[in-house]
């Protein structure tokens, strides 16, 4: 009884037929298999091991959900059913310890686990799970330790990803969409498919950054720690969402000793002309009292003053939630302007205060 572990080195990095015999027929009572040298390995040919570990640089094929693998080094895995060009296949699981590691996942799902190391995420999944999990130091000792778990992906290296889901405890970076300069340049926008981002499961002690000029509308659920948000693409046709914003004042000074309450930073821009315009003159505004939300932003508007290609930038409250806007070029609606919901209704000085003085604008 127990979990018994046999580690292994094989004579070339593919494992031949006769390996596989061996380790299939020979090998018995054996829960978790470690290969100790780089190997290229068809997972369902192992199927009696319920872990498998891999010390170096590797490839896994056929890998099923059931089956754990552990990560000490780069890993490209390839769920069972995977054929590409639209077929996924089924889920994998994957855990990293206190490594960092470049994780390529090829599957319709991912189930990862990371206590105390870090992933970069690359491939072709469409939907990721992501457990962080910190120990984290009594005293800052480096600035490893001061991150602690660590998970970034960029969506244009995983094009299929629609659906990110991270929990626990630790450092989450993301980059939604892209851009780059055209042969005029001008910015020519890279698409994302990332439209559901939710942290909402991440603990006080946790930090998101997140960068998006994703054109479609996102819904981004914020966790209990610090949040760094920057929304370069969010319109009135496309609108991202905001659940579980957090505002302080940040006027005030804190007492000796007296640790500040996490919070969330919001910084709102678009793409004008051939470049990013960051909006930073925000001021709060009310509507007429109306039900239909199409009035009362045609309404806000109105307001704006066109200045040097920008318009009017406002907050307000509907319907008890709130909304962003920033006019962009003529003083009319259009669907390009800049809009963003926040679910429920904050502060709303503190709110523009964050939107004006936001760190992206330092």
């Amino acid at each position: 009884e127990g979990f018994d572990t046999l580690v292994i080195e094989t004579e070339a990095a593919l494992v031949s037929a006769g390996e596989y015999n061996i380790l299939k027929s020979g090998v018995t009572n054996i829960d978790n298999l470690v290969f100790a040298n780089e190997v290229d390995v068809d997972a369902a040919r192992l199927s009696t091991f319920s872990q498998l570990t891999f010390q170096d640089e590797s490839i896994v094929k056929n890998a099923s959900a059931t089956q754990l693998l552990v990560a000490e080094d780069d890993l490209k895995v390839f769920a069972a059913g995977y054929k590409g060009a639209g077929t996924f296949g089924g889920a994998v699981t994957v855990e990293v310890g206190d490594d960092y590691v470049d994780l390529d996942v090829y599957a319709s799902e991912l189930n990862l686990r990371v206590e105390d190391g870090g992933v970069d995420l690359t491939g072709d999944v469409q939907v990721a799970n992501v457990e962080l999990v910190t120990t984290w130091p009594e005293e800052e000792v480096s600035l490893q330790a001061m991150y602690g778990a660590y998970f970034e992906v960029d969506s244009t290296d995983v094009a299929s990803l629609t659906t990110l889901t991270v929990t626990g405890s630790g450092y989450v970076d993301i980059y939604n969409g892209d851009w780059q300069y055209g042969e005029d340049d001008e910015v020519v926008l890279v698409s994302s498919a990332l439209v559901t981002i939710d942290l909402s499961g991440m603990d006080a002690k946790s930090t998101l950054y997140y960068s998006s000029v994703n054109e479609l509308a996102e819904s981004i659920s914020l966790g209990a720690g610090d949040s760094y948000i920057y929304l370069n693409n969010s319109t009135v046709d496309a609108a991202d969402t905001l659940t579980g914003l957090k505002l302080i004042d940040l006027s005030v000074d804190l007492d000796d000793g007296e640790e500040r309450a996490p919070y969330d930073d919001l910084q709102v821009g678009a793409v004008v002309g051939d470049d990013f315009v960051t909006f930073d003159s925000f001021v709060k505004t009310t509507v007429t009292e109306t039900d239909s939300f199409d009035l009362a932003l045609t309404e806000v508007a109105a307001k704006g003053v066109v200045v040097n290609g920008e318009g009017g930038q406002f907050v307000f409250t509907f319907g008890g939630d709130t909304y962003v806007y920033a006019n962009i070029g003529e003083v009319t609606l259009d669907d390009t302007d800049v809009l963003v919901k926040i679910v429920g209704e904050v502060n709303l000085d503190h709110l523009v205060n964050t939107l004006n003085d936001s760190w992206f604008a330092d």
